[in-house]
């Protein structure tokens, strides 16, 4: 039996880790193999190459490339494989330890024929490419701004969390992501949807919004106007859909009452008993006043729930009904800071997890940052908070002045453009000199 690229990554788990949420995702579509092409250096060495290219739902297409370099004095032969997809690249997939392929060489990789070694001897798989000539232990990585790195380490944050919604999902579970705004929540969803070639619809909760409002309305003149759980029963019989329900906490509890019965799974019979037209399948279904019953089949599509851990109290019922997820900031993008930063970057994250501020310091912040010692990044911040909690600004400040990382109050109004005024900040009282 003719051994495939996914066999032959398989098969060397100190080379390759064959990540299985991404193997998962890659039985979804197919790349067809293509032919092995020679190369010849010129030299008494060379090279075969097989190379596709997949288009997806991207705006352009990936290209992905596997590469079997031979030696003229050796028996044995280098393997590499890569794609340009932001998963390997961007999210470094590439530069782990081992290197995990995604989701794009997956599915090539089932259909490719793995090359033999004509010579016989062993194949080693590397992690650069070996056409560039240098040895792939010795190949400098290639240079990232600080941009950059900061971009990859919140990407591969946001890859993660998508995953383990996904995983959630997959599970038959609703995933019920808490955590604080500006840690990748609605970002993790929508990679997730993108993913996985699903549609998308977000909506956001409000405290003014009914279950009318969320499922749909019929006008007295016979027009309908659906809202986002009667779109999503709808989109689904065309394509499977990913439904967020963000912000949810700030939904009244008669909204949150009237959910309880779409996030559960009504069985297919109980279903063709009520009279839904279902073929028997499970169903997720709701109603409203002013419009009737809405319902999906359970299998087009997947539902999340996400918000910060404020709001209006949550019923213990709707946990029962999700799973929930306790979302954080991953550290590892605080890490690309220096060390003053990344403090009042972590003792933002802290006191926001306490319960003590409600606005940290965000990752999109930090991707406008121009440098690992970007005081604006701080200012900014506090900045913003004070304009939600004066007092709990200017605490924040004198903790970072109590740690004496290098960081006062002066330090901060500085890095501020006169156009967007000053930090905020209590105003301090001047000791009397007697």
């Amino acid at each position: 039996m003719t051994q495939t690229l996914l066999d032959f990554m398989n098969h060397s788990p100190a080379h390759y880790q064959v990540d299985s949420h991404r193997l998962g995702s890659a039985k979804r579509f197919t790349i067809p193999a293509v032919k092995w092409e020679p190369v010849n250096n010129g030299n008494g060495t060379g090279y075969f190459k097989a190379q596709t290219e997949y288009q997806g739902n991207a705006k352009k297409p990936y290209t992905l490339t596997a590469i079997l370099m031979t030696s003229a004095i050796s028996s044995s032969a280098e393997f590499w494989v890569g794609c340009t997809c932001p998963d390997w690249l961007d999210s470094g997939g590439w530069t782990l330890e081992p290197p995990r392929p995604c989701k794009h060489l997956l599915s090539w990789g089932a259909c490719q024929p793995m090359l033999v070694n004509q010579t016989g001897g062993d194949i080693t798989p590397i992690k650069r490419d070996p056409r560039k000539g240098t040895p792939a232990e010795e190949e400098p990585r290639p240079p990232m701004t600080f941009t950059d790195a900061v971009r990859q380490a919140v990407t591969r944050a946001v890859n993660e969390l998508a995953a383990q919604i996904w995983d959630i999902s997959q599970s038959g579970a609703i995933p019920f992501l808490i955590g604080p705004t500006g840690c990748g929540k609605t970002s993790a969803n929508r990679q997730m949807a993108l993913d996985h070639g699903m549609a998308f619809i977000e909506h956001a909760g409000s405290d003014a919004w009914t279950e009318s409002d969320l499922v749909g309305i019929v006008h007295v003149n016979g027009q309908e106007f659906p809202g986002p759980i009667a779109v999503a029963c709808e989109r689904a019989q065309q394509q499977r859909v990913h439904l967020l329900l963000d912000e949810f906490p700030r939904n009244n509890r008669r909204v949150q009452d009237g959910l309880m019965r779409f996030l559960l799974v009504t069985p297919g019979h109980v279903a063709q008993a009520m009279g839904v037209p279902c073929g028997r399948r499970d169903i997720h279904i709701t109603s409203a006043p002013f419009w009737g019953d809405a319902w999906v089949k359970a299998e087009e599509i997947s539902i999340c729930l996400a918000g910060n851990p404020w709001g209006t109290e949550i019923d213990p019922a709707l946990i029962r009904r999700t799973e929930p997820v306790r979302v954080d900031f991953d550290p590892r993008v605080a890490d690309n800071f220096s060390m003053r930063v990344h403090t009042a970057i972590q003792a933002s994250w802290t006191a926001v997890s306490e319960g003590a501020m409600a606005l940290p310091i965000e990752y999109q912040a930090m991707i406008q940052a121009t440098g690992p010692d970007d005081l604006t990044l701080v200012a900014n911040y506090v900045r913003r908070l004070s304009f939600l909690d004066p007092a709990g600004a200017d605490g924040f400040v004198s903790t970072l002045e109590g740690l004496s990382i290098g960081i006062t109050r002066d330090d901060l109004q500085k890095c501020l453009p006169s156009k967007v005024g000053g930090l905020g900040l209590l105003t301090q009282e001047i000791p009397v000199p007697f």
